[in-house]
């Protein structure tokens, strides 16, 4: 799967992909707060066994990367406001 130039945010979370399968490149995740839910986790803008197939994308909330796998060299980690407008 190839998610490519796409935003996702104010979600429960952005992107949860265990299976390694999905090519994430210069998109937005941007504090996903969204309420409800059941995980123990808390809210976090990604959350991937390899992260190495994220690039170029743009990653700012409370936690950025679960597991710590995104290549901060490739993506713009704990970026800052995009300013999004009404569109």
């Amino acid at each position: 799967m190839l998610v490519r130039h796409s935003t996702f945010t104010g979600n429960w979370y952005g992107v949860d992909d265990h299976s390694g399968g999905g090519l994430y490149v210069d998109s937005i995740f941007w504090h996903h707060t969204a309420s409800g839910g059941t995980s123990l986790l808390g809210r976090y803008e990604m959350d991937l066994l390899d992260g190495t197939q994220i690039v170029g994308c743009y990653v700012g909330g409370a936690t950025a990367s679960l597991r710590g796998s995104i290549e901060p060299v490739d993506n713009r980690l704990a970026a800052p406001d995009p300013r999004f407008d009404a569109d």
